[in-house]
């Protein structure tokens, strides 16, 4: 097979769920129409998740810090919960 015969077989790609992260930069609020136009362009879901570097001094403690990251995580627990309880009634 030649390589435009492979290239006129490739199908397009199809987005369902694209993942922005923020940290609230300059960057990051930059590429925030992009995601969305993409997601628009896709009939996609954009889910934003805010991150913290952990290599950079932001002015928050360690403790802070890993409070943040506990409560993330007890909430995304919840919410997948939640999913799973939904996802059981609509397949009964």
């Amino acid at each position: 097979m030649t390589v435009i015969e492979a290239s006129q077989r490739i199908t397009p790609i199809a987005f369902k769920n694209i993942l922005y992260l923020t940290d609230f930069s300059q960057a990051s609020k930059a590429a925030l129409p992009f995601a969305m136009a993409v997601a628009r362009n896709h009939g996609a879901m954009v889910h934003a998740v805010h991150v913290l570097g952990s290599n950079r001094h932001d002015g928050t403690s360690p403790e802070l810090r890993a409070a943040l990251l506990s409560c993330l995580i007890y909430h995304t627990r919840c919410a997948v919960k939640r999913r799973c309880r939904l996802l059981r009634l609509l397949l009964r």
